[in-house]
């Protein structure tokens, strides 16, 4: 992996690999520091309190303008590994919380002259956890390998909605046939004699079911995608027309700036299907 890595970022650049705790080795961090790669991770396992003294205040502005407010002791120190027999020299940034009086040591190789940025880019780092995260539950992150495009197989089977619409309208038929005849089992419980129109209406209710199943039975359960969804690639109208006219107005205008799908010359498009 750290090969590859340094295949994307070139020979002269020192990317910062960021660890949590369960990625906490210092042997491997010696390894990457040789490597020509700057660690940065919580330290494990009990480590002496700084003195109050020790602390100095710290402000850092982000990329949004937002300022964070740091009390932070800086200094170096060495870490040792392989049963006491090495040591890792790297530089260890205490926070302490004014409040509960709490410290946090981070550890890294980085040598920034103004220890904020090292501070905020360790806590801060749950931000691109959360992108990252939200990226394999929504948009399948961890399947794209390329952004190569290949036109869908319109061939492809695929569940036929078709079928699955009979077969709801079948069920929810045999359920209300069920509730009735329940209805009235509980009727002749009761000493009421069925009549005649009863007996014809679960006749012809039956009859409909049997209908019901025979249609739904008749159509495949899957079918071809290109006839299933012809407009796949479209966006399904929302939950109200207005909604709807608000997100076909944003297709027009994303559609106006007449932007390339990235590695090719296809241009998006972006539109509502119209509503069923």
């Amino acid at each position: 992996m750290v090969t590859k890595i340094r295949a994307l970022v070139g020979t002269e650049a020192r990317p910062t690999i960021c660890f949590d705790r369960g990625g906490w080795s210092p042997k491997l961090f010696a390894e990457l520091t040789l490597a020509g790669f700057d660690i940065l991770t919580y330290r494990k396992g009990p480590a002496p309190a700084e003195p109050r003294s020790a602390f100095v205040a710290h402000t850092f502005t982000d990329d949004a303008g937002a300022t964070h407010d740091y009390l932070l002791a800086d200094r170096n120190v060495r870490i040792g590994y392989d049963a006491g027999k090495r040591r890792f020299a790297c530089r260890q940034i205490t926070r302490l919380d004014p409040t509960s009086s709490h410290q946090t040591q981070i550890l890294t190789t980085r040598a920034d002259p103004d220890s904020a940025p090292v501070a905020h880019a360790m806590f801060n780092r749950w931000s691109q956890e959360n992108f990252f995260r939200y990226m394999r539950a929504h948009y399948g992150l961890d399947a794209l390998n390329s952004y190569a495009t290949v036109d869908d197989d319109a061939a492809r089977m695929t569940p036929n909605p078709a079928r699955s619409y009979a077969d709801r309208v079948l069920r929810d038929a045999r359920q209300r046939l069920g509730q009735c005849e329940a209805a009235e089992g509980r009727a002749s419980v009761g000493g009421r004699r069925p009549s005649k129109e009863i007996f014809d209406a679960f006749a012809d209710a039956r009859a409909e079911v049997e209908a019901l199943a025979a249609a739904a039975k008749a159509i495949p359960a899957k079918a071809p995608l290109g006839e299933v969804r012809p407009d796949a690639v479209r966006l399904a109208p929302l939950s109200a027309p207005r909604r709807s006219r608000a997100i076909a107005r944003l297709c027009g205008e994303l559609t106006a700036t007449k932007t390339l799908y990235p590695g090719t010359a296809l241009t998006l498009v972006y539109s509502v299907k119209a509503d069923r």
